[in-house]
This record gives structure tokens, C-alpha cells and sequence, in this order.
């Protein structure tokens, strides 16, 4: 079985390095990169073949937003299944515009630890858990 491919876009170097360290202990994932930026991670994508992308929503000082970067991705990409990866929680109208946006579902920070489970089950599943959008 080959490898899931995953791109995981963070500005927060802290967490681009924690989340590297923690996917690289699970053989069956293959970390493409950690990148900082939307304009990287498209620029990952087009020289690139990726499964899986995990994002954060807020990506930069100036307000860059990950949802509208997995609108795009979804847009450009619609093979590619996007992780929202967020520590903003109880914020249901972020939950519900990253889903309208084409995420495949949404993991807390606090709980990233849930991140192997849920990128085997997008594999595995052509649709969201929760539906179609």
C-alpha cells in the first residue's frame, strides 16, 4: 500500500515542527511539507502529487485565512481532502464556513492528537462525515 500523502500549512513554526515530528512516527503517512503559506502550499501542489492537506485558519499576522485558502484548494484541487487545524474552538460559524468551503473536517488543536484517525477516514470516505456541502 503506498504511503498517504500529506501537505500541512501553519505559520506557527512551533507547530509546523510539532506536527512534522508527530505524522513522521506513523509509517503509513508521508509529510510533503510544512509550509507556511498559502502561496507555499500551491506552489507544493503543483510539483507535488498530495492526498491530504492539513490546515490552520489563521495563517499570518495580516488575517490570511485558511478558509479561503481551502476554497480555493477545493476549487483547484477537488481530489485533495483538507484538514482544518485550528486552536479556535466553540466558534461554529468558522466550523460551518470551512465545511461550506470544502473541508473534510475540522480537528482542534488541543486534540491534534485525532489527526491519524482522521486522515485514514478521509482516505477511506469520498465524502465529509457530515455530508454533502
Amino acid at each position: 500500500m503506498s504511503r498517504i500523502k500529506v501537505l500541512y500549512v501553519e505559520d506557527d513554526p512551533d507547530w509546523r515542527e510539532g506536527i512534522r515530528v508527530f505524522l513522521s512516527s506513523y509509517a503509513e503517512f508521508e509529510l510533503i511539507a510544512c509550509v507556511p503559506t498559502l502561496n507555499e502550499c500551491f506552489e507544493q501542489l503543483q510539483a507535488n502529487a498530495v492526498d491530504i492537506v492539513i490546515m490552520d485558519i489563521v495563517l499570518d499576522e495580516y488575517g490570511t485565512s485558511g478558509l479561503d485558502g481551502a476554497l480555493d484548494l477545493s476549487v483547484h484541487y477537488p481530489n485533495i481532502k483538507i484538514i482544518m487545524l485550528s486552536s479556535l474552538d466553540e466558534h461554529d460559524d468558522i466550523f460551518n464556513e470551512a465545511f461550506l468551503n470544502g473541508a473534510y473536517d475540522y480537528v482542534y488543536k488541543s486534540e491534534f492528537e485525532q489527526l491519524p484517525n482522521v486522515i485514514s477516514a478521509a482516505i477511506s470516505n469520498q465524502q465529509t462525515k457530515y455530508g454533502e456541502r
